[in-house]
């Protein structure tokens, strides 16, 4: 009997390592980068310096820090100046003061009831105060208006709501004894807040942000596979190259040399159509490669790997998709003069 299991074992063991050389199964391996964007709405020259003018009322001014708002005004990729010449870009922010429509104490009721039946009802009260604010701004070059921002408007009304009170007095002396002190909090929110716009506005029309982007890789994971361990170290080794992208240093083909030379390897050495472990090896294969030639920025090469993963049958949509990623890289690298998706805006200024 022991000769028996020892015989069944055997062969289920070999059915398992020819099934695992019949077929494999494809992972994803999912990371995030970062990546440097172009401007919406490029000027000429692309890169400039630009300053920044604020206009405010007294009572606005002493609830905020002037200084520090102009701090966190800025345009990604451009550089700032305090003196600024013909031909600079002048953001002009104006603010108005916090406009406090009503206040109106309001109540809830929570009822609970006994075992005996009786019902006892608990009040609770809170101020809920509604009010505006105004903030707009315009970018211009050479008192050429350039774009126009409403950041905030007095039709769009804004709500702050209290704590709970057990009495409608505690509430209502909370609004009368802290109102200067809550104004000045709504003016600091909203004026940070128009800050954080116009910085996101400004950079998206004329500058160069860095977003976070997430993408991912194919791996395998078929332990039984002779490729499995040395594909799946590939794979890892590549998604940590790319997780150190930072949107300012491009990516040196050099770097990327032996991994190239690894998939390029494997449907040389995998070339059977019909076994389904090697059409999927060669969809790994195909798929990262299209992904690194994105990464180096030469959509050509992209484009020719995504017709070979289209021709390979398995997943077709991806290569679609990859073919629609180097057509986009392809159009961007021509419409200006920058021809990288990773770069240093400091490097294309001229020193005045």
């Amino acid at each position: 009997m022991k000769t028996k299991s020892v015989f069944i074992l055997t062969v289920l063991l070999l059915t398992c390592s020819v099934y695992a050389q019949k077929n494999v199964n494809v992972d994803n391996l999912r990371f995030s980068y970062w990546e440097r964007l172009l401007p919406k709405k490029p000027q000429q020259p692309m890169f400039f310096y630009y300053s920044i003018e604020m206009d405010m009322p007294r009572s606005v001014k002493i609830h905020v820090d002037e200084g520090q708002l102009q701090d966190q005004l800025v345009i990604a990729g451009q550089r700032y100046t305090d003196d600024p010449k013909e031909g600079d870009m002048l953001v002009h922010l104006k603010m108005a003061p916090v406009n406090i429509l009503n206040s109106t104490v309001k109540e809830r009721v929570v009822e609970s009831k006994s075992k005996s039946g009786e019902v006892t009802r608990t009040y609770y009260y809170w101020v809920e105060v509604n009010y505006n604010f105004e903030a707009q701004a315009v970018a211009s070059i050479s008192q050429v208006k350039k774009e126009a921002y409403s950041l905030y408007n007095r039709v769009h009304t804004q709500a702050f709501k209290s704590q709970e009170y057990n009495t409608r007095k505690g509430a209502s002396d909370y609004w009368n004894n802290n109102r200067e002190v809550l104004i000045e909090q709504f003016t600091r929110e909203c004026a940070d807040n128009a800050i954080k716009k116009l910085t996101t506005s400004l950079s998206a029309d004329f500058g160069f942000p860095i977003v976070k982007t997430s993408v991912l890789i194919k791996t395998i994971n078929e332990k039984k596979h002779p490729e499995n361990d040395l594909l799946r170290s590939k794979s890892s080794q590549l998604k940590a190259t790319m997780e150190k992208l930072d949107g300012k240093t491009p990516l040196a083909k050099e770097d990327m040399k032996e991994l190239i030379a690894y998939f390029k390897s494997i449907p040389e050495r995998y070339t059977d159509t019909e076994l389904k472990a090697d059409v999927r090896l060669r969809y790994v294969a195909f798929y990262n490669l299209c992904r690194i030639y994105l990464f180096l920025d030469q959509p050509k090469n992209v484009k020719k790997w995504a017709d070979l993963l289209f021709a390979n049958g398995h997943d077709k949509k991806d290569a679609e998709r990859l073919t629609e990623d180097a057509e986009s890289l392809h159009k961007r690298l021509n419409q200006t003069i920058i021809k990288a998706t990773q770069f240093d805006t400091e490097d294309y200024f001229t020193e005045e």
